[in-house]
């Protein structure tokens, strides 16, 4: 697949290191690395969404 990326960039004339900076750019522009940072801290430090007792899980398994 990679190699047909690559073809298709040649044919085209598409430089693939400044298509890949802009978009890293733009990534970088709509998701800032503190909001991603944030973001997986209130994921860990939250509950666990599964209950074993509810649903009749053994912890042995």
């Amino acid at each position: 697949m990679f190699y047909f990326v690559l073809r298709f960039a040649q044919m085209n004339g598409i430089d693939l290191y400044d298509s890949l900076a802009e978009k890293i750019a733009k990534n970088n522009e709509k998701y800032p690395a503190v909001s991603r940072r944030t973001a997986t801290r209130s994921i860990t430090n939250s509950e666990p969404t599964f209950n074993m007792k509810k649903y009749g899980a053994r912890p042995d398994r």
